[in-house]
């Protein structure tokens, strides 16, 4: 693992931004699993999406506001794929709920390298449920689909929390406070 967690550069290829990196190699490869904070205040985490982030999977590819979960957080891998994410429990998504990485910002091809956002405003891909409200708790669903759904404020929170909802859903998407860590 790379000494330090914060970096002033980070090489995204010839990519305009760091949200739109999906590299096949890291030209730097120590610069895996570095974080990185734009002038924006937005985080970012620099990881490698699995290679079986596939169509052949029932979540399928990747799309800009998946969420990202961990696969093996020593590799600094993750996957769109709840069902494939660290957590021991099979027999429901609960420990795999808890285990969010950040959100992917680029329809991030398998097996390519990527930054996903941990902290910021944040277009999520939400459950289609049209119940978000602001100030609502937005937590992973207990779904294939990568989505977040929500817990009303005021409410103890049972799984991590994503953020916090900060407007109400439209097109699939709601906006998010992400409110990720970044793994060290």
């Amino acid at each position: 693992m790379p000494a330090s967690r914060g970096s002033q550069t980070i090489h995204i290829g010839p990519h305009s931004s760091i949200e739109q990196m999906n590299e096949s190699a890291l030209p730097r490869p120590g610069e895996l699993g570095q974080a990185y904070v734009a002038d924006t205040g937005k985080a970012y985490q620099l990881v490698q999406l699995d290679s079986g982030a596939t169509a052949a999977t029932g979540t399928g590819v990747v799309v800009a506001g998946d969420l990202a979960f961990w696969k093996d957080k020593t590799k600094y891998l993750v996957t769109n794929d709840i069902a494939q994410a660290e957590g021991a429990d099979v027999a429901s998504q609960h420990k795999k709920r808890n285990n969010v990485a950040g959100v992917f910002r680029v329809a991030a091809t398998a097996g390519y390298y990527t930054a996903i956002q941990q902290q910021g405003l944040c277009s999520v891909k939400s459950d289609g449920g049209g119940d978000f409200t602001i100030g609502d708790y937005a937590i992973a669903g207990n779904t294939t689909t990568s989505d977040i759904d929500r817990m009303a404020a005021g409410t103890a929170p049972t799984n991590t929390t994503v953020g916090l909802v900060a407007a109400a859903e439209s097109g699939g998407f709601t906006s998010v406070e992400l409110n990720l860590p970044v793994v060290p």
